[in-house]
């Protein structure tokens, strides 16, 4: 199964496009990953939930310099794991850095890592990169994480400065929401990332901005 969902994913590249969940680079595809933990291959959690994507590098199917995560917090995983991204060529930008030198310069650079040979944008998002004070329905809550407004207004401009060819957004369990609140981000991430694709249409066909832009 894995080995033909990796032929699969060499062979949409060849074609540019990327409808996969949770692929980080495949040819001329980049992905910019909004998460809050480190891929290891650790305990049983780790291989039911995230052991994909790193067997997804370790495979050669994606590069790992184009695998960009941005909001890494947490106690865990160990330190071999960080050396093992770092052999890989994996580059990251933790929580503290956003909180030194805010979102939008960080994001900048993680673009720019992205995009270092790849053509187009594949974003992923896990919902708990979010503080749980805005996405308290995920399995794995970690306070100190991204505020739901940036992280909106980051999308939108992501698709209206940028290729983005998909985006996911994951992680959301309604079992475990409030009065909707996670389930309405998550909604309101997708809406974000249409309206900037729509805009760049907009701005390129030279039409005027309606109200409130205006």
């Amino acid at each position: 199964m894995f080995e033909h969902f990796c032929g699969r994913c060499r062979r949409r590249a060849k074609r540019e496009i990327i409808i996969f969940y949770d692929i980080r680079n495949t040819g001329k595809h980049t992905n910019v990953l909004a998460r809050y933990y480190v891929d290891d291959a650790g305990d049983a959690e780790a291989k039911r939930q995230r052991l994909a994507a790193r067997r997804l590098i370790e495979s050669g199917a994606i590069p790992g310099k184009n695998f960009i995560q941005i909001g890494l917090r947490s106690h865990w995983p160990g330190e071999e794991v960080w050396d093992w991204m770092a052999e890989q060529g994996m580059r990251w930008h933790l929580m503290d850095e956003i909180w030194e030198r805010g979102f939008q310069a960080v994001m900048a650079d993680a673009v720019a890592e992205a995009l270092d040979g790849p053509e187009f944008l594949y974003i992923s998002i896990d919902i708990d990169s979010l503080d749980p004070a805005y996405a308290p329905a995920t399995g794995t809550p970690e306070p100190g994480g991204l505020v739901a407004a940036d992280l909106l207004r980051i999308v939108r401009s992501l698709a209206y400065r940028h290729n983005v060819v998909a985006m996911d957004v994951v992680e959301v369990a309604p079992a475990y929401d409030h009065a909707d609140c996670t389930v309405n981000v998550a909604h309101r991430l997708f809406t974000e990332c249409l309206a900037g694709m729509a805009a760049k249409k907009r701005d390129a066909e030279g039409v005027k901005k309606g109200r409130p832009a205006v």
